[in-house]
């Protein structure tokens, strides 16, 4: 039409070409400079490993996730023992004590020692570990098998927890439980954070 201003547009194929320019500079770059390249990549990872921890240091909901992780790993040991033969063990009169509990907390262990590497640490099995800081802020509590003799004789319900304590105040957690009976077992994960409320199974 007559007024109308014309609007100016950029040919298809010479994006394509400018594209295709851009990423072939960049390959020969990264081709020249191949030591370079590697160090800012590990770099970056080095920042966001730093900024997680950083995180996971102050921020209830992110002391949540790493609980949930953790107590993930955790129930991954307990639901591959279920519905097998166990060797029982006491650590009491009464209280029972089984090679899945040790290896269930050796997974919980593993993730918090990956992602707060220096907060203060205590399992119900192994005590306080070495490798954290006891004098953190930020105390993780195990309980990497509650409720060991109804896993034992395969009654419901057992759980693996695991919580954050801030100067003696609970910030986060997460309990993943079992529930149903032998060879219909499920889950329920349960999660709170301080500010944040609490959900089981995301509602």
């Amino acid at each position: 039409m007559g007024g109308t201003s014309r609007m100016s547009w950029t040919p298809l194929h010479n994006v394509r070409t400018a594209r295709g320019a851009a990423m072939a500079t960049r390959s020969v770059c990264i081709q020249k400079m191949p030591g370079a390249s590697r160090t800012c990549m590990e770099r970056r990872k080095a920042t966001r490993r730093c900024a997680s921890t950083i995180q996971a240091s102050e921020d209830p909901a992110a002391l949540q996730i790493v609980a949930l992780e953790a107590a993930q790993a955790g129930a991954q040991v307990v639901r591959h023992a279920l519905d097998r033969p166990r060797n029982i063990e006491f650590k009491g009169t009464t209280d029972l004590v089984t090679e899945t509990d040790r290896q269930s907390e050796a997974a919980v262990l593993a993730v918090l020692q990956n992602k707060c590497p220096h907060h203060a640490i205590l399992g119900e099995e192994g005590g306080l570990y070495d490798g954290g800081d006891p004098s953190a802020e930020i105390l993780w509590c195990i309980d990497p098998l509650d409720g060991t003799t109804n896993f034992a004789h395969s009654y419901p319900s057992f759980a693996v927890s695991v919580g954050a304590v801030h100067k003696g105040k609970a910030v986060a957690a997460c309990v993943v439980e079992f529930t149903g009976g032998p060879h219909c077992w499920t889950t329920r994960t349960f999660l709170a954070s301080r500010g944040n409320g609490a959900s089981c199974n995301g509602y």
